[in-house]
């Protein structure tokens, strides 16, 4: 069997708008099957998240994340840690295996900024409806409640000056 390639995302750079094209692209696609799985721990607010996915012929993988939501405030890491496996979809040799906090960030603001892009108003890239302007003129806010989005880790940078949903409607994260 070849090695598998192992990738610690914390030491790579992501292009936040690419990651979003990319996901735009993914999208489109569509994707041959998709399940999730949530375990919580019993008396406590930790979990694990399961998501796989499979693209017939093309690609499959899981993503685990631990989510522990005490970590930060107890000085033992952060709240949630990750690995994606990433397996081929012709003959299920496992090809990759993805680590590190990053990845998960990366990949949530890059999905907020896509559906804010998405979401926003006709005439502006999105497909209109939701980006309503308000009352007084303002485009109404995206609430992203549960997006995990946290401003001062960077994580709103596909939203900035350049990103799809730039200069548009403000976005309210809960984290």
């Amino acid at each position: 069997m070849a090695a598998i390639l192992a990738i610690d995302a914390d030491a790579l750079e992501f292009d936040p708008l690419w990651l979003v094209e990319r996901l735009r692209d993914g999208h489109r696609q569509g994707i041959g099957a998709v399940e999730r799985l949530l375990l919580e721990e019993p008396g406590a607010p930790n979990s694990l998240l399961t998501w796989v996915a499979w693209q017939p012929g093309a690609a499959l993988g899981a993503k685990l994340a631990a989510v522990f939501p005490g970590n930060e405030a107890r000085d033992a890491g952060p709240n949630i840690r990750s690995v994606v496996v990433l397996f081929d979809g012709q003959d299920g040799r496992p090809l990759a295996v993805i680590t590190g906090e990053s990845f998960t960030r990366a990949k949530t603001a890059a999905d907020s900024a896509l559906g804010t892009d998405l979401l926003g108003p006709a005439g502006c890239g999105g497909a209109g409806g939701a980006g309503r302007r308000g009352a007084g003129g303002d485009a109404d806010p995206i609430h992203a409640g549960g997006a995990s989005i946290d401003p001062a880790r960077g994580d709103l940078e596909p939203h900035g000056e350049e990103g799809p949903g730039a200069g548009r409607r403000p976005l309210h994260s809960r984290y």
